[in-house]
């Protein structure tokens, strides 16, 4: 809703101008009226309205001299110059003022109506483009100062770093907030950012979007409360519905370190996968995380065999003692070995950026083992119920080919007719049909009969007024046509075997 101010300074126009249109149906919700000039400058001032109806005669500014001070400012307020007089002068000035409109009284309700609805496509074009202009301002401001905090940066970088965020060194700690998979359409990453801002109690904080479900806040307040964090925890559970893991790392005394201390922040975050979902690790800078020796799962021929088998069971079970066995020895190497071999035995599916990627990024949309093992299982259980549906798709494919090659020369033939004959949609024919043999089946339909046709006409050197009815044509015209349209000459150019 665009707001909207009216000043003129005789009462009973004022009053009026009131309720001459209703304003809210148009956009706009009318939050000031004033009756003098200066009264008319201090709401522009103080409130930015994004309209203003402004006559141009009244006592202490005019409304030229309102629109020249919002012109010189550089204010967003539009300016509608509301008069008696029809001088080429007064409109000059309006012009040279970028004033939107200039408005003779008394007012024409559809004239003012129009004026009103150009003003709040204007306005609205304009804010949708600050908007997206501020959007991408901030993202710069973000990258920047996440290429300081993952990647070394040269002693110019670090001046301009410096201009750029002149409060940097009044970072004291580092928390980084995981969500559970939010890999969805319906939770944008922003609708993170716009989730942590609706928190009440954070510090004053730089924000970076580390992925799209972890982000991070730089935060210039020491001593967080663990109830704090704890409370943010139970905020975001809420807004997204779904589980969510904290790190926080204090003690920051100087720039220098921050980098180091990031990214240990972001270690941790990874690491709480082995604590469940849930959990919130304060101070690690105090904790001394070791690795645990690596394991060697031997999984992959053992998987690949229960997946020929289509053994559901056996991949289960499998599964399920490689997690046992990681168990043993909680270490992120562990767990992107342990997915390298389930991604690697069902590598047949299509995995975007590769398997090592794809590792990285379940690790990352997930917050704990058991969901990662549940996971596993669901992966490779659709890859069984996807083979053998190729397979049931490869014997409907196959008979639809049959009957084709049998039944071509049936003028009758086409797709519904196939469909209702093996008991399939006519929508699930094509599109198994079109997958496993590139072709649709009236092309194929086309194909059959082509291919007997050329045959008839050039080795058994058959008439064409015989050839077309062989085919499944009853229009010999029609058949000429398609013939040329499939082979690039007419049957009757077609060349005769010897």
């Amino acid at each position: 809703m665009l707001t909207l101010l009216i000043a003129d300074d005789e009462y009973f126009i004022l009053e009026r101008l009131k309720h001459i249109v209703d304003y809210h149906s148009l956009g706009y919700q009318l939050i000031a009226t004033a009756q003098n000039g200066h009264d008319a400058m201090q709401i522009i001032e103080q409130e930015s309205p994004d309209l203003a109806i402004l006559d141009i005669k009244m006592p202490c500014l005019s409304g030229l001299d309102i629109a020249e001070q919002i012109y010189k400012n550089k204010w967003k307020t539009k300016v509608v110059i509301l008069t008696s007089y029809d001088y080429f002068d007064y409109a000059r000035q309006a012009v040279s003022y970028q004033v939107f409109s200039y408005l003779l009284k008394p007012v024409n309700i559809k004239e003012l109506k129009e004026i009103l609805t150009d003003a709040a496509e204007l306005i609205s074009g304009r804010k949708e483009r600050d908007s997206k202009l501020l959007e991408y301002e901030q993202l710069q401001t973000e990258l920047r100062l996440q290429h300081f905090l993952t990647a070394g940066i040269s002693s110019a970088e670090r001046k301009e770093l410096f201009l750029q965020f002149p409060d940097i060194d009044s970072i004291r700690a580092v928390c980084c907030v995981k969500l559970g998979n939010t890999n969805r359409d319906d939770v944008p990453s922003y609708s993170i950012r716009k989730s942590v801002k609706s928190f009440p109690h954070i510090p004053q904080h730089y924000y970076i979007e580390y992925q799209d479900n972890i982000v991070c806040l730089l935060l210039k307040e020491r001593n967080i409360p663990y109830a704090l964090l704890t409370s943010l925890q139970c905020h975001l559970q809420e807004s997204f519905h779904t589980s969510v893991n904290i790190a926080l790392a204090r003690n920051i005394d100087s720039i220098d370190c921050l980098p180091q201390v990031y990214a240990k922040c972001l270690e941790s975050l990874q690491n709480t996968i082995f604590a469940g979902e849930n959990t919130l690790v304060n101070d690690i800078m105090d904790q001394n995380g070791n690795s645990n020796p690596a394991l060697n799962f031997d999984l992959r021929s053992h998987l690949s065999a229960a997946l020929q088998r289509k053994n559901i069971n056996q991949l289960t079970s499998l599964i399920h003692d490689a997690f046992l066995k990681l168990q043993q020895s909680p270490d992120m190497g562990n767990l992107e070995a342990l997915l390298l071999e389930v991604l690697s035995a069902g590598k047949s599916a299509s995995l975007s950026g590769g398997i090592s990627y794809t590792a990285r990024k379940l690790i990352d949309n997930h917050n704990s083992v058991e969901t990662l093992e549940e996971w596993c299982c669901c992966y490779l259980s659709r890859l069984i119920e996807r083979s053998t549906a190729d397979t049931a798709d490869l014997s409907i494919t196959k008979s639809v080919m049959e009957m084709i090659q049998e039944s071509y020369s049936d003028p009758e033939l086409d797709l519904s007719c196939i469909a209702e004959k093996i008991g399939y949609t006519q929508n699930y024919i094509s599109g198994i049909f079109k997958r496993n043999t590139g072709l649709t089946v009236v092309q194929y339909i086309t194909q059959c009969r082509m291919n007997t046709a050329y045959l008839l006409l050039t080795a058994h050197h058959m008439p064409i007024n015989q050839v077309y009815g062989q085919v499944g044509y009853s229009n010999p015209f029609y058949f000429s046509k398609r013939f040329k349209q499939y082979f690039g000459y007419s049957p009757s150019e077609c060349p005769k075997a010897d």
